[in-house]
């Protein structure tokens, strides 16, 4: 049988795609990730060398995103299983009904241009601000989120259905993570119906993996400064997104309040600062009301990736309390490779609890 030649750039895309569907985010920038790899002409402006704190607050970032990547490849078994685009004679993808935003309905949602986002994300930056965290009630950090990951078959007409993955994670202060993977009731015909509060707790689990002490550092974002200014400027320097001339700066901010949303019990004066710095760009759009995919009021923030220019990505925040409550990417151009009509959802997650607790089960 003749097979059609595959496209390397859009394979690698795909490959791309399906690790940062598990979190393991495939944009090789080393600064996204804390890394600082010197280019010739730095190595000529540094001939000094770097002073001693400047290289350990380095060392440090580079720990705590290389901890933020590590902690999710435990379910990146999960993502390479379901979605193989590689493989031949596969059958149309499966996925899920796009949402309905007030800007943009689900059938206009690849052109629809929304509206300038500045002043509702400087407004959620302040409701985000304003809010009391609650008394912790323990020294273990656990978060629920429910996501999907675009699947696709070998051979037959028939697409599996759509059901997404639950992921139960406990942080504990010495830095081991335990992560528990369960399959979720399928979703109903809107694209709605994730698990509540203490629905999941009799669901099938998948998966099982605690990865040692030291792994994360779970005290990272306490050790942020309580100034709401200091506080931009760490985050920042945490993240690798400080440069404002890098194109990718709106993705890169995207890409990381979504990596520490998936590990820790995330402050709201963080969401806060990640609002205050989004608001300084018109990347950013506003799809305005939505309801997300556990019946949630929300705002949808979108971004068109200058890097990855067959998706549109999805914030969902919360207007009530500028918590982030989840995100989508959604692809607007075909890939016929994969046999993926747009638009479509090729991936979501919905933060569905964070708090503090006692132990890890």
């Amino acid at each position: 049988m003749n097979e059609t030649p595959v496209d390397p750039e859009q394979e690698l895309a795909r490959l791309r795609r399906a690790a940062e569907k598990a979190g393991l985010h495939a944009d090789v920038d080393p600064a996204r990730h804390g890394l600082a790899f010197p280019s010739a002409d730095d190595l000529l402006a540094r001939h000094d060398g770097p002073s001693e704190v400047d290289v350990a607050r380095r060392r440090r970032r580079r720990r705590v995103l290389a901890a933020v990547v590590s902690s999710v490849a435990a379910v990146s078994v999960f993502v390479l299983g379901v979605f193989q685009p590689w493989q031949p004679d596969g059958a149309a993808a499966s996925t899920v009904p796009i949402l309905s935003y007030e800007y943009a309905s689900a059938k206009q949602i690849a052109t629809a241009p929304g509206k300038d986002a500045r002043e509702t994300l400087r407004s959620l930056s302040e409701t985000a601000a304003e809010q009391v965290e609650p008394a912790r009630g323990g020294s273990v950090q656990y978060t629920v989120s429910d996501n999907f990951f675009l699947s696709a078959t070998v051979g037959g007409d028939e697409e599996p259905e759509v059901i997404p993955t639950l992921l139960q994670r406990w942080l504990t202060s010495d830095g081991a993570q335990r992560s528990v993977e369960k399959v979720d009731d399928p979703l109903d015909d809107s694209g709605r119906g994730l698990s509540r509060p203490g629905g999941w707790d009799s669901l099938p689990v998948r998966g099982d993996v605690t990865q040692p002490a030291g792994e994360i550092d779970a005290a990272a974002l306490d050790r942020l400064p309580t100034d709401r200014s200091k506080l931009r400027t760490a985050l920042l320097e945490l993240t690798g997104c400080a440069s404002r001339d890098r194109p990718d700066r709106p993705m890169c901010l995207y890409v990381h309040i979504l990596e520490l949303h998936n590990i820790y019990v995330v402050p709201a004066r963080v969401d806060a600062a990640f609002w205050s710095l989004m608001a300084e760009t018109s990347a950013y759009r506003l799809l305005g009301d939505v309801k997300d995919r556990a019946g949630r009021t929300g705002l949808g923030i979108s971004l068109f990736p200058e890097s990855e220019p067959s998706y549109r990505v999805v914030l969902i925040v919360s207007p009530e309390t500028g918590r982030l409550l989840g995100a989508e990417d959604i692809l607007i151009k075909d890939d016929v490779a994969a046999k993926i009509t747009a638009p479509a959802i090729t991936s979501f997650t919905a933060f569905l609890t964070a708090r503090w607790v006692r132990s890890a089960s």
